[in-house]
Parts: structure tokens; C-alpha cells; sequence
């Protein structure tokens, strides 16, 4: 039997969007949030660095790789 629906609003959506968005944190949003913070972390203090952008963006094989893109 199915529940009643209130003046036409069926609550099982509530269920999905909440479902849609647990997976989108766990998918997309976590590890996105986790690959920043690591990468403004130094790897041997743990302490805030912009060390790892001076040394990607310091060679020229890797401007040269990500301006062929």
C-alpha cells in the first residue's frame, strides 16, 4: 500500500536528493577538498606551504606539458 500523499508532495523525493547528495560528497566533493588542502601541505612538517605550485610551475617540461593541452 502506498502512503498518502499531502496536498500532492510525495515525500520520497526528500529520500532521493538526500541519497544524490551523500553521493555526490563522497564521489566529488571529498576528494576534491582533500587534493587542495594536500596540496598547499608541506610533506614532511604538515605545515602550509606554496612550496609544491613554485616547484610544478618552476620547470619548463611541466608549463610545456600543461600548454600543449
Amino acid at each position: 500500500m502506498r502512503p498518502a500523499r499531502v496536498g500532492g508532495f510525495d515525500a520520497t523525493w526528500l529520500l532521493w536528493i538526500a541519497i544524490i547528495e551523500v553521493l555526490l560528497f563522497l564521489v566529488v566533493k571529498a576528494p576534491f577538498v582533500y587534493l587542495v588542502v594536500t596540496s598547499f601541505t608541506a610533506e614532511r612538517t604538515g605545515e602550509f606551504t606554496f612550496a609544491n605550485y613554485a616547484v610544478a610551475w618552476g620547470r619548463s617540461r611541466y608549463v610545456e606539458a600543461l600548454s600543449t593541452l
